[in-house]
């Protein structure tokens, strides 16, 4: 059978996930000094783009647990 996966409850999830090169798996982890500020730069941007936009983080790694 034809999946439905466009629904507002799945379309609202999408809008709230998170994606960085830190969920890859560890032999993918970014390198070097430049990379461990990006990160905290991203870690940043995601909590005040979800806290304005009054939604919950969700992490790609937490997909299983919605």
């Amino acid at each position: 059978p034809q999946q439905v996966f466009d629904t507002p409850e799945q379309n609202k999830f999408c809008e709230n996930l998170s994606f960085t090169p830190w969920h890859a798996l560890a032999e993918h982890k970014p390198l070097g000094a430049i990379n461990r500020m990006r990160k905290v730069i991203y870690d940043q941007i995601s909590r005040v783009r979800h806290e304005m936009n009054s939604a919950k983080q969700t992490n790609a790694n937490n997909v299983g647990d919605q």
